[in-house]
């Protein structure tokens, strides 16, 4: 479902594709997971972008998506501080 959508996304002329909203409505979501993160990446291959959202609570895997090579990240408000190692 994730490279149909992203190959669907593409076709239709995106400028992005994203994990999820990264609001949490009790539904499934796993948001931003390095797994989903390299599919999309592996898909998009370079014709669109590719923005990760939801999930992202760690230093590390903000890092990790970095390392990636995510062009865009959307972090909560809460998640902020610890991401950034704002004490």
């Amino acid at each position: 479902e994730i490279i149909k959508a992203t190959e669907v996304s593409i076709a239709a002329g995106a400028d992005f594709v994203k994990t999820s909203t990264g609001f949490f409505t009790g539904g499934k979501s796993e948001g931003a997971t390095p797994e989903i993160i390299k599919a999309m990446m592996d898909t998009a291959d370079g014709r669109t972008k590719v923005k990760g959202s939801g999930g992202i609570r760690t230093r590390e895997a903000f890092l990790d998506y970095i390392d990636m090579g995510i062009d865009r990240m959307g972090v909560g408000f809460n998640s902020t501080p610890i991401v950034l190692d704002i004490k």
